[in-house]
Formats: C-alpha cells, structure tokens, sequence
C-alpha cells in the first residue's frame, strides 16, 4: 500500500472533503492507482457524503449511520 495513500485516507476518514482536497499535490487526481489504493481504504457514502472505512458500507453504498436510518 502507498504510504501517500494512506495519508490521504486518514485526512478523509470521517469528513466530507471531496478527494481533491486531500490529494492535493500535483498529478496525483491523475494517478490512478494511488486513488484505487484510497478507494480500498476509505469510502465516501452514496447518502450523506462522509468518508468512512471500507468495512462500514453496505452493497448500496450507504455507511453503517444511513444504513440504519434507512
């Protein structure tokens, strides 16, 4: 896993940044695999647009909090 992906990840997890604001250095919003590596850390929820763990959202694509609001 990239160390910068991890980076980017933690600034995410539990806000509602858009990606670009976490990577923000150069090219890295054309580097497709560091933003898969994000992607399989961290996901940002169809519903309410926070970012949470992977392991927190269902098949549609809801977080665990708007998956039981549901």
């Amino acid at each position: 896993m990239n160390a910068r992906a991890q980076e980017i990840a933690e600034e995410l997890l539990g806000t509602c940044k858009d990606m670009a604001d976490a990577a923000n250095e150069p090219g890295e919003m054309d580097d497709v695999a560091l933003i898969s590596d994000v992607e399989a850390l961290v996901y940002q929820c169809d519903v309410c647009g926070w970012w949470v763990e992977r392991d927190e959202v269902d098949e549609d694509g809801a977080c665990t909090d708007c998956a039981c609001d549901a």
